[in-house]
């Protein structure tokens, strides 16, 4: 990638926060885990559209945060104590992506093809779109407290308040009954580690392109 384009790989994170709340806006509440058949077939029969159009958006701004993840870990490989909490950050990030995808998937089949299944097929597959959520939880655990290590023990490249919300955000989402206050926590870390890795990569490369000023050393004869 041209270095032109890699200053704004960071921004990767604060683009596929924005696409995924657009997602959820724009569609609807699922039925939850323990609806009746008909409650589900209903559901996905009269919103099919917007189903489709929220899964969508959904799988590209995960996407987008597979990207971040990505940019992340490079970034704090700069560290060379955080290099291996690094990989853990990009392992958690993978963990919550392939997690919400497969989610997502479900759902766009399920409105996509819902003539192609049975009604307990339908019931069944919404069961685990709904319940997949516990992967999805684990991997933003892990991703946060790597975040906290690198930040706060392995003196990364990030603000400290930085690593004390993500430290925040992996006791949260590791509690089952915050999980859903601990995803919205992460949401706005993601956002708030793109915009400061952005504006600390962008400051590095300009003072890196800023000429050297001060008198030029003599030549010899």
């Amino acid at each position: 990638m041209p270095d032109s384009l890699s200053r704004y790989a960071p921004l990767t994170g604060l683009a596929g926060v924005v696409l995924f709340v657009v997602g959820v806006f724009t569609g609807s509440e699922p039925p939850s885990a323990s609806s009746s058949q008909v409650k589900v077939i209903h559901y996905y029969a009269a919103h099919r559209s917007s189903v489709e159009t929220t899964s969508v958006l959904i799988a590209i701004s995960l996407v987008l945060l597979m990207m971040f993840a990505a940019s992340l870990r490079a970034y704090l490989r700069r560290t060379e104590s955080a290099e291996g909490v690094a990989s853990l950050v990009l392992a958690g990030l993978t963990i919550t992506a392939t997690a919400g995808l497969l989610a997502t998937a479900i759902e766009y089949s399920l409105a996509h093809n819902l003539l192609v299944f049975t009604a307990p097929g339908v019931q069944a597959l919404n069961v685990i779109a709904q319940e997949v959520v516990l992967p999805i939880l684990a991997g933003v655990f892990l991703t946060a407290l790597a975040a906290f290590l690198a930040a706060i023990v392995r003196g990364a490249a990030l603000p400290r308040w930085l690593g004390w919300l993500a430290l925040l955000v992996a006791v949260l989402s590791a509690i089952t009954p915050l999980g859903f206050v601990g995803f919205l926590a992460f949401i706005v870390w993601v956002a708030a580690t793109s915009i400061v890795m952005f504006m600390r990569t962008d400051a590095a490369a300009g003072d890196g392109a800023r000429p050297a000023t001060g008198p030029a050393p003599a030549q010899s004869a």
